[in-house]
């Protein structure tokens, strides 16, 4: 017998509300998917069509399957595989939003044997899960006729990960992130005035330019709609042209048409390499084998200690950078979960191609703990990353002395958010010291300073040298 649920037992997720097949829910910590009345009909046809089992078995969608559960707003009730944490595009590296992109044409490709094809590929549908990019939304998939060339979600593919990498490649992050931080991709007129800085003496026309090229993408993929639909969304002044092209294409005269999806491939293929180089993103090279084990470390062996005496089963890694304690935790069994956080694309990057070599149980995101980005109406990085303990280790000393010169108390809250039971920090006595020297200290920047500051926020259970330049604090979140 089915268990019946109501909205009160459930909690509906936030990113699922426009979809036309359904909507997203939770349940007991599970993920569930419940099926509009009217679309349970297709939902099956797709079910039954071998798409999805195909998806699942390459890795590209979380595995489906129907509940045993009802619902008074659905017809049918649909569980997912449940992905966790979930980390959203402009927190990825530049090779994770790459990889997401092959995905997308992968799936694209495979839909098309099945009679289907993607109606939206937007990054925020992907999940990346033990290095494997997945796509999540069902309701995306549209049955197409057989010979269909178009594509209609080509022009977001363009706008939602090739200008991003466009101008990512070459360096520019953090305007490639705040592209990815809206769902909606980058406007043609933008991309245009940004790359071709010499159309911006032409003012407002460059927003008919814009247009123009997003008219261009909707030409090529004008078998993909109905005919009505062309013609009801087209405008007025264009209407005689828009009607000439599609009797054209009725007898396949119209030149430009489809979308390649090998030659997409290929393209993006080619924008694997990268001349930029970020400042850390070899900080941790030479500290694995050729296995990608961690080599040995006085300093990591005493942390790891105490984990395995507190009984850690879940870690999150703030600036941890290519994961190596990360990486060793998980490869010894210490914990069954790890997620590995750093600011340095370059350095995630190498963790997310680790990932991909290797699949470990890690999951990577490009993350400035102290002032993330994103949209406020997603759940913060502290909800989605916590985990049983929050380790930051050497990095407080940065946040305190250079710009700009965050307060002690502010920056142990912030990492205090990431623990459940436990932070995991050192104190670096020598402060900036690269081996070579440091520029001089503060009076007040001393052991009994930090300490004090830390037990104002946790209480201590373990303080410990570990070496000459770090003194390790653990410290258990207070109740109440």
């Amino acid at each position: 017998m089915n268990t019946r649920l109501t909205d009160d037992d459930v909690r509906f997720d936030p990113q699922s509300g426009l979809d036309t097949t359904g909507r997203v829910f939770h349940w007991k910590n599970r993920v569930f998917r419940g099926i509009w009345a009217d679309q349970v009909t297709e939902t099956t046809r797709l079910l039954d069509s071998g798409l999805i089992e195909e998806l699942v078995a390459t890795a590209a969608f979380p595995a489906t399957w129907p509940a045993e559960l009802e619902h008074p707003r659905f017809g049918q009730v649909l569980e997912h595989e449940r992905l966790t944490p979930v980390t959203f595009p402009h927190e990825w590296s530049y090779e994770m939003l790459l990889d997401a992109g092959l995905r997308i044409l992968e799936i694209e490709e495979i839909a098309r044997r099945h009679g289907y094809s993607l109606a939206d590929c937007h990054p925020y549908n992907v999940i990346f899960h033990k290095g494997e990019p997945k796509f999540v939304d069902l309701g995306a998939f549209r049955p197409v006729p057989p010979g269909t060339r178009g594509w209609k979600a080509y022009e977001s593919f363009v706008q939602t990960y090739l200008y991003p990498l466009m101008v990512w490649r070459p360096g520019d992050q953090y305007t490639a992130r705040l592209i990815l931080s809206y769902g909606t991709g980058w406007p043609h007129e933008s991309y245009l005035l940004y790359q071709y800085s010499s159309l911006r003496w032409l003012g407002s026309i460059v927003r008919r330019l814009g247009q123009l090229r997003g008219y261009a993408y909707k030409g090529r993929t004008l078998d993909a709609y109905p005919n009505d639909f062309v013609l009801e969304n087209s405008p007025a002044p264009l209407l005689p042209l828009v009607k000439r092209a599609m009797a054209l294409n009725s007898k396949g005269l119209l030149p430009f048409q489809g979308v390649h999806l090998g030659r997409l491939r290929r393209r993006l293929e080619s924008m694997r390499s990268r001349s930029y180089r970020s400042e850390w993103g070899g900080y941790q090279d030479g500290l694995f084998d050729e296995t990608g084990a961690a080599l040995p470390s006085p300093r990591f062996d005493g942390i790891r200690e105490e984990l395995v005496r507190l009984g850690i089963d879940s870690i999150v890694e703030l600036a941890g950078n290519q994961g190596t304690f990360c990486r060793s935790l998980l490869a010894e069994g210490i914990v069954s979960e790890a997620t590995c956080t750093d600011g340095d694309d370059g350095a995630i990057d190498r963790l997310h191609r680790e990932n991909k070599d290797r699949s470990h149980a890690i999951t990577p995101a490009v993350l400035d703990f102290m002032n993330p980005m994103g949209p406020l109406h997603l759940a913060r990085p502290t909800e989605r990353f916590a985990a049983d303990a929050v380790l930051a280790l050497a990095v407080i000393h940065h946040l305190l002395l250079k710009p700009p010169f965050y307060p002690i108390d502010e920056v142990l809250r912030v990492i205090g958010e990431y623990g459940h039971r436990y932070v995991v920090t050192e104190f670096m006595p020598k402060g900036l010291h690269d081996g070579r020297g440091a520029p001089p200290l503060p009076r007040w920047y001393t052991l009994e300073w930090f300490r004090e500051s830390f037990e104002r926020h946790f209480e201590t259970v373990t303080m410990r040298p570990l070496d000459e330049y770090r003194t390790l604090f653990i410290g258990k979140k207070r109740t109440g």
